[in-house]
């Protein structure tokens, strides 16, 4: 929904835009924080989902922001650490997915919404 409303209110091709930036900012930070928000307890769940796992997953996620904030503000490398951060982001969802069909291979259990 974030990524939405980011491409409704675009960056000026010059300066910086207080609305834009708000925006992308609430974004990386449910996307940074929802793995942290998902972990459950047990030797049961998936590794991906379990709380070490998934706090790493957030520090990473919060780390890249900060590295991304710091170039900003330096003028630096912030389109890298950008596609950095983003890429984390991105690739979180896909581990999550692998350690659950993993999991239920190695349970015996059909993952949701397989049929044989």
């Amino acid at each position: 929904m974030a990524a939405l409303v980011v491409a409704m209110l675009p960056a000026p091709s010059s300066g910086g835009s207080l609305r834009h930036g708000s925006v992308a900012v609430v974004g990386f930070a449910l996307l940074a924080l929802w793995p942290l928000l998902a972990a459950v307890g047990g030797r049961a769940v998936p590794w991906a989902l379990r709380p070490a796992a998934s706090a790493a997953a957030t520090g990473l996620m919060v780390v890249g922001a900060a590295w991304f904030l710091v170039e900003t503000h330096r003028h630096g490398v912030a389109g890298v650490a950008e596609r950095v951060v983003t890429a984390l982001q991105a690739v979180w969802p896909f581990v999550v997915v692998t350690s659950c069909l993993r999991r239920a291979g190695v349970s015996g259990e059909q993952p949701a919404g397989r049929a044989d």
